[in-house]
């Protein structure tokens, strides 16, 4: 994973981003509305799960995957991704964190510049930075199972 992937994913469950809605109970920002769509209030599941440009993106990285994603990320569905052989598990968690980041900087860019990558060009970066990732982490050989699913999801 990498490692400011890992770092963000690790604020976005302890509840720590801010978001508009923490900056709002801080006293520091009064509108709590969404950057990116201004439909709902900008909370952590809002900006992942149920806003209609994540969704996309959501979608098509499950497209991608040929797995279901969680409608809101929590440690009961990594316990469920552990029945996937370690290398499969690895993969996905590191593309859900990649994506929640990638979104994150999509949101920022909204805000501060007024521009939003497409839901598409956030998940083709996505791609192409879990494929140069992985193909930069493979020193050992792999299992035939792990090598066909990488291969099927474009990742080798």
């Amino acid at each position: 994973m990498v490692p400011r992937h890992s770092f963000h994913l690790w604020l976005s469950i302890l509840g720590r981003l801010q978001t508009r809605c923490r900056l709002h109970q801080l006293g520091i920002c009064t509108d709590c509305s969404c950057c990116i769509c201004a439909i709902n209030d900008e909370d952590i599941a809002h900006l992942y799960w149920q806003c209609p440009y994540s969704s996309i993106a959501k979608n098509m990285v499950q497209d991608w995957l040929k797995i279901r994603l969680p409608d809101i990320f929590t440690w009961q569905w990594c316990v469920q991704l552990k029945r996937r052989s370690k290398l499969q598990w690895r993969v996905v968690l590191a593309c859900v964190a990649g994506l929640m980041y990638l979104i994150w900087q999509a949101r920022n860019d909204a805000r501060v510049n007024q521009v939003l990558p497409t839901p598409a060009a956030l998940v083709q970066q996505l791609q192409k930075t879990m494929c140069c990732r992985i193909r930069g982490k493979i020193h050992v050989p792999l299992l035939r199972k792990d090598q066909v699913w990488l291969k099927d999801r474009n990742l080798l």
